[in-house]
């Protein structure tokens, strides 16, 4: 039969267990919104950044564009 003193250690064990498990919960779900910003990131300027550097000032693209921005003014 275990004593009070070796119940209150498995006790403070259990404790320490689901508190690091909570942790790696939490860095968990961190790193994925961490990886789900870097994407929205990478999308955002491949839209943008990514779109005027391969569209040269010649391309149907080009002139397409051009038009687009000057019947929004």
């Amino acid at each position: 039969m275990r004593d009070r003193k070796q119940e209150e250690e498995i006790f403070k064990k259990m404790q320490l267990s689901d508190s690091l498990t909570s942790i790696d919960q939490i860095v968990r779900k961190l790193e994925i919104e961490r990886e789900e910003e870097r994407r929205r990131v990478l999308h955002s300027y491949t839209l943008s950044g990514g779109l005027r550097r391969r569209v040269g000032p010649t391309s149907p693209e080009s002139d397409l564009r051009t038009h687009l921005t000057r019947a929004q003014r």
